[in-house]
């Protein structure tokens, strides 16, 4: 928002008699080397897309964050520094500061400060000179990797990614006539500036220079441009001795207007740098005259008060105006300054001739002439003729004591302006005529009236005067509402002895008003506020647990706005009476107010002006948005006072205070929002003390974390960090401040503080998003949350895999020691029966009486039946089917230990197949019961991709070829070659494999087994045929069953584990296929994969 021009001051200050603006040079200021800077010298100036300054200086280059200086410098120790100090100029490029100097061009890396150094050498014959890069640019060709650099021996173009450059020459190539003084490129043109040459323009595609033609017999030749900046009024070109006029679509035809420099411009300027403002004012640098103001508008250099003098900024070498509009100079020897426009913006009235202050202001009128009159404890003082519009110079002024008068109120007569009731604080009251300067006193007044006996009702502490109507008066003192009426005579009286009707609490009425909707109001110090509606008075004070009801009981103003809105200042919020529910709305600390002690209120188009003890607020009517002017602002102090608030019908606002008078125009007042982007300026493990404990003081020298692209990951162990902040804005940035959250870890955002440093401790291990919020010395937010990633990894107990390990070790811990239970149990089982036996032997010749003993110990033999029968149920895969082929192994092993050497070469071999076709079908089961496990606790990865389905079948049949060949079955194989399948080849390999272990296990010799692949409209048929036993139809019902344990030995006898098919079908599942069987008991069997076209697994 833009209430004021850059350099629009009307901003004066009483001093000995005479009055002077607001001190111009107090907005600048001065970093030095005891600042942190590196060096004084400085050669060029920019701001890079965060909003980091960077200035090249003849010791390295600085960067600035508006509090402190980060130099990179030349490190002989260190081959990523810079490898010369001696910087000349400076260009952004993305995350890169390319930086020329004495010894060549730098490319720096701002994330890392790594640097990379390129020489840059200029051949004539067989002599290699180096360089020095006096200016870098970036044409249209940039994108190409091109940069063109500006050297003291020539133009080059520089590729920025293979490090390769080129000369090029305007027409000689002798070293002297070619220095390049002044660089700038435009879409695929760049103006150049040679020493002895003069000014080029040089097209980048064709490479061809033209000369800058004459126009109206002046010529550019010899001429060293120093500058060249748009504006809405067109193009200005500066040279050493002259500034020219032109725009950008005429400039490279040479059409060039010389400014009527003799008019404008003191003679023998000498020109070196310049730069344009926010407000259309061109400012050149003079090496004779210092800094000029152009008025671009006008025409017109700032008046001669304005200039700043060349021994206070030295010799300029560059003008530089940052984003928010403060403009830097960077100067030879003299250090870096700034000219801030958010510093003194208002207009102060503070101290008079003889010492005598303007304090403690209660009342301000402006006359009808022009003359200004203020009242307070320092008495009514008139300033006549007191030309608010004359800004930057010195001006005498006359003021006058008309009275020694406490005054405490103002109030202009609604009839004539020209006068204007004065309450004072002891003296009752008075009339002031503004024209004449009369001061009438209230008792002679009401005695002209008639109403002489009315004097002695009336207080003469009076602390609030309000016109209800032109003939109504309410009048606030420290005995209570009176309201007068001059017509009829009458005065009604509301104080603490009043009949209960008409009864306040307070006798100290402090400010009174009147509404559009006829209420009265009456605020007073210590009961709260009364509105007062036909007869009825309605008392309103802080109720306990309702935000909605008012702050507090001491009130400084009620006022009403121009839609009948009234607004209650009081001490601890404003506020705004909403009549519809008879409560309030409340603006204090929470909406934005740096202090709730308000003051006053003055209405402006869209928006409220608001005294207060923490400065002068803007609040927006629409968005409700608070803005924040404090005493670096100009003001009088931060602390106002009641009444002191004042609206001219010329548009002039008024606020006084505890140390004079601030008075200004809101359209002339600048407004810096909003703020720039928060930023994060370093990230840091916090350290630990002997005893363990996190240490989050003294934070200076921390170990600093980098960041990638807004990311941060965090081991184990170094989870404590602190998160600094900061506002690259460089107006009052010790004023900044900030909101946070880590979102994942903290509940709310944090509250708005100065405090800049997030701190978090041994953060669980997790994914975090931290987010950030600035608000600058003014109140204005920045646009955009910063948003910051931070990954903490857990220790290795704490990963899934491991977890996962110790789960598994912890079933498998479980599995033998219910296996060795298991077998306890047998051994017992066994015993148990032969006793039975025995016992049952023993007892057949006794009689009768024991048959029921017998009979018990038969139901103890079958319950323990019916237990083996369900543990060998749930055990039959792991202890049955994995136990029989290792007795097998070790029955086959004894016998080649025990007869090796009498069995032939032949039984060994038959024996050596048996242990291989064992451990096969070992492995088989194993792999089944593994892949089984992983699909039943979901753990098996899932990564389809397009594979040759003829490969992978061809892969897997090499599995089987030696078990093809034993049982003698012929396998043809059917899929078109080039046929492709979406699928998981190790999901895919597994179920062919089960499909044709099952195929060759339930085929006799000399059988067949096809494999077939066909592409239908669905997607993928691929069926596994064999012309095996077949499957008894009962059992086809049963074989994908889970929960029953089928399992049917080949026609050679092999085992299986009863899986194969059940794992095919979970398998095809996560393919979203399925599984059809097809068989016919001693016809065979047919196995159809059904696969859809590419899918996911969701």
């Amino acid at each position: 928002m833009k209430l004021s021009g850059l350099l629009i001051l009307s901003l004066l200050v009483f001093l000995s008699g005479t009055i002077y603006p607001q001190d111009f040079f107090s907005r600048f200021k001065t970093y030095s080397i005891n600042d942190g800077l590196s060096a004084s010298r400085i050669s060029d100036i920019i701001q890079d897309n965060e909003g980091y300054l960077w200035i090249a200086t003849s010791m390295g280059v600085n960067r600035f964050d508006g509090e402190k200086f980060k130099v990179y410098k030349y490190d002989r120790t260190n081959i990523n520094s810079i490898f010369s100090n001696n910087l000349l100029s400076l260009l952004e490029d993305g995350q890169n500061l390319w930086l020329g100097s004495s010894q060549g061009i730098t490319k720096l890396n701002k994330a890392s400060g790594k640097a990379i150094n390129f020489r840059i050498v200029r051949r004539t014959g067989n002599i290699e000179q180096a360089c020095q890069v006096e200016k870098i640019t970036a044409a249209s060709d940039s994108d190409k990797g091109f940069l063109w650099l500006g050297t003291n021996m020539g133009l080059f173009r520089f590729n920025k990614f293979t490090g390769e450059y080129e000369a090029f020459f305007s027409g000689t190539d002798d070293p002297q006539q070619n220095a390049v003084y002044f660089l700038k490129a435009f879409g695929d043109k760049l103006l150049v500036t040679y020493n002895r040459q003069g000014t080029f323009v040089f097209d980048t595609k064709s490479a061809i220079f033209t000369k800058l033609i004459e126009y109206d017999s002046l010529n550019l030749t010899g001429h060293i441009v120093v500058g060249l900046f748009k504006t809405e009024k067109g193009a200005f070109l500066i040279t050493p001795t002259k500034i020219f006029k032109t725009s950008m679509d005429k400039i490279f035809s040479g059409k060039l207007f010389l400014i009527d420099q003799e008019k404008v411009f003191a003679e023998n300027e000498l020109f070196s740098a310049g730069t344009t403002d926010t407000e259309n004012n061109l400012w050149v640098s003079s090496r004779t005259d210092g800094l000029i103001l152009y008025d671009i508008t006008t025409g017109r250099v700032k008046e001669a008060e304005n200039r700043i003098p060349s021994s206070y900024v030295v010799d300029n070498n560059v003008l530089f105006r940052d984003r928010s509009g403060i403009i830097w100079i960077g100067t030879n020897g003299a250090g870096l300054k700034c000219f801030n426009p958010f510093a003194n913006r208002f207009g102060l009235l503070n101290q008079l001739q003889n010492g005598m202050i303007v304090g403690s202001v209660r009342g301000i009128s402006l006359g009808g002439d022009g003359s200004l009159f203020i009242g307070g404890y320092s008495g009514l003082l008139e300033f006549p003729e007191f030309d608010l519009d004359r800004k930057f110079h010195e001006q005498d002024v006359a003021y006058k004591r008309i009275s020694g008068i406490t005054v405490f109120v103002m109030e202009e007569d609604p009839s004539d302006k020209n006068k204007v009731w004065i309450g004072t604080d002891g003296q009752g009251i008075y009339l002031l005529d503004k024209a004449s300067q009369n001061l009438s006193g209230f008792s002679v007044l009401l005695s002209a009236k008639g109403m002489g006996h009315l004097s002695s009702k009336i207080s003469n502490h009076i602390f609030g005067l309000h016109f209800r109507t032109p003939d109504e008066l309410l009048i606030g003192s420290d005995s209570g509402l009176v309201i007068l009426n001059f017509k009829t005579g009458d005065l009604q009286s509301y104080n603490i002895n009043s009949r209960p009707e008409n009864k306040l609490n307070d006798n100290f009425v402090i400010t009174v008003h009147s509404d559009q909707n006829g209420n009265i109001w009456a605020g007073t110090q210590n009961a709260g506020l009364y509105r007062l509606r036909n007869g009825t008075l309605v008392n309103y004070q802080p109720e306990l647990n309702k935000s909605a009801s008012l702050p507090s009981r001491s009130i400084k103003a009620v006022r009403s706005d121009n839609t009948g809105r009234v607004w209650i200042c009081t001490t601890a919020g404003l506020c705004l009476y909403n009549p519809a529910t008879d409560d309030f709305k409340v603006y204090n600390e929470k909406n934005g107010l740096t202090n709730s002690y308000v003051y006053g209120i003055i209405e402006e188009e869209g928006f409220f002006w608001i005294s207060t003890n923490g400065g002068l607020f803007i609040l927006d009517k629409k968005t409700e948005k608070i803005r924040n002017f404090d005493i670096h602002a100009g003001l009088q102090d931060n602390e106002f006072n009641t009444n002191a608030f004042y609206k001219s019908d010329n548009g002039w606002l008024f606020f006084g205070g505890i140390k004079g008078v601030n008075y200004f125009k809101s359209d002339q007042i600048l407004i810096n929002e909003p703020a720039a982007a928060v930023v994060i300026k370093r990230v840091a493990h916090l350290k630990k003390s002997a005893g363990g404990v996190i240490v989050t003081e003294n934070l200076t020298e921390l170990r600093e974390i980098p960041l990638t692209e807004n990311h941060l990951e965090l081991s184990y162990g170094e989870n404590s960090i602190m998160i600094e902040l900061g506002i690259l804005d460089f107006n009052d940035p010790g004023k900044h401040k900030y909101t946070y959250k880590l979102e994942g870890y903290d509940d709310d955002w944090s509250p708005v503080s100065e405090i800049r440093r997030a701190i978090y401790t041994n953060l669980p291990p997790g994914e975090y998003t931290f987010y950030a919020k600035g608000r600058n010395s003014e109140g204005g937010w920045s646009n955009n949350p910063l948003v910051l990633t931070i990954t903490v990894n857990p220790a290795f107990w704490q990963t899934i895999i491991f977890r996962i390990f110790i789960f598994l070790l912890i079933v498998a811990a479980i599995t033998g020691l219910v296996y060795l239970r298991v077998r306890q149990l047998q051994r017992r089982a066994a015993e148990l029966t032969g006793i039975v036996e025995m016992r049952t032997a023993e007892l057949t010749s006794l009689n009768s009486q024991l048959k029921n003993e017998i009979t018990e110990r038969k139901k103890k033999e079958v319950m323990l039946r019916e237990l083996n029968a369900q543990r060998e149920k749930f055990f039959s895969i792991i202890a049955h089917d994995l136990r029989s082929p290792f007795f097998g192994l070790q029955g086959i092993s004894e016998i080649l230990l025990e007869d090796f050497d009498d069995l032939s070469d032949k039984e060994k071999l038959t024996m050596i197949s048996q242990i291989k076709d064992l451990s096969q079908n070992t492995y088989s089961l194993l792999e089944n019961l593994l892949n089984w496990t992983k699909l039943e606790l979901g753990k098996i990865p899932f990564h389809p991709k397009h594979l040759n389905l003829g490969e992978v079948v061809s892969e897997t049949l090499i599995i089987f070829a030696y078990h093809l060949e034993t049982k003698k079955i012929a396998i043809s194989v059917n899929i078109e070659p080039g046929t492709m399948i979406f699928a998981d080849k190790n999901m895919l390999e597994v179920m062919i494999r089960n499909l044709l272990s099952n195929a060759i296990k339930f085929t006799p010799k000399g059988g067949t087994i096809k494999i077939n692949a066909a592409l239908i409209k669905e997607g993928l048929l691929l069926s596994v045929n064999d012309s095996g036993i077949g499957i008894p139809e009962k059992n086809l019902k049963m074989i994908l069953n889970k929960d029953f344990h089928f399992s049917t030995s080949g026609t050679d006898e092999e085992k299986g584990s009863g899986l194969g098919l059940i794992l095919v079908s979970e398998l095809i599942k996560k393919h979203a296929g399925a599984l059809e069987i097809k068989s016919k008991e001693g016809e065979g069997s047919l196995f159809i994969l059904k696969f859809p076209h590419q899918h996911r697994d969701q």
